[in-house]
């Protein structure tokens, strides 16, 4: 294996490398922002259906990475093409670059839909923030109920700070949205929130 100052190459992908950095510690870079690798729209159509779900995903990460301040027709071409694709996966590492693409309708019943048949959709909310769209508030408040109740039931302490994060989360969209109910006071409880990453999280969320 190749020593890097980086740390001990591990792995690499067309679309990455995989460092370890510590016994349990690693860390990855894409070759889009580190390489300038481009990625032609009609290959990776063409291939998609023959990649492993391990090799969309690392696409999916890498691209994300690299790809996120570009505008290029390209790179929308692509990732109008993965809203379609998935799987989810991939989904919840693309959703941050949805507000920049210019379908606006498109993207909205992407991130609706999502809302209505994820499992857990808390990677929606940057997006949802970030493009203002009320009509999400509806299936926000649904979720943000479904979250609280399991809160409730489970008790608070029992709850984990990415539960949290994603609680919270909701909240803050709910507020950014203008939604009517307890969610500025809910911000501020996260704000305020003894976990770092509660409130980054939210932070972040509140910038978008």
């Amino acid at each position: 294996m190749v020593q890097w100052q980086k740390g001990e190459l591990i792995k690499e992908s067309r679309w990455s490398r995989l460092y370890r950095t510590g016994p349990r510690d690693y860390y990855s870079e894409s070759k889009f922002l580190l390489d300038g690798l481009r990625a032609d729209p009609s290959s990776i159509k063409r291939e998609w259906n023959s990649f492993s779900d391990e090799e969309k995903v690392d696409f999916g990460i890498a691209f994300a990475a690299g790809a996120a301040a570009d505008k290029s027709p390209e790179v929308e071409e692509i990732l109008t093409f993965l809203m379609s694709a998935g799987p989810e996966e991939v989904w919840m590492n693309i959703a941050g670059m949805l507000p920049k693409h210019s379908d606006k309708e498109a993207v909205m019943r992407f991130l609706l839909e999502r809302l209505q048949t994820s499992q857990e959709p808390a990677y929606c909310f940057q997006a949802l923030a970030g493009i203002g769209d009320q009509r999400a508030v509806p299936l926000l408040r649904q979720d943000y109920e479904r979250r609280l109740t399991r809160i409730n039931e489970a008790g608070v302490a029992a709850v984990s700070e990415f539960d949290w994060c994603d609680f919270y989360g909701c909240c803050a969209v709910l507020w950014k949205l203008g939604a009517e109910g307890p969610f500025e006071t809910r911000v501020h409880e996260a704000l305020s929130h003894p976990s770092d990453i509660v409130r980054v999280r939210v932070g972040v969320l509140l910038e978008s």
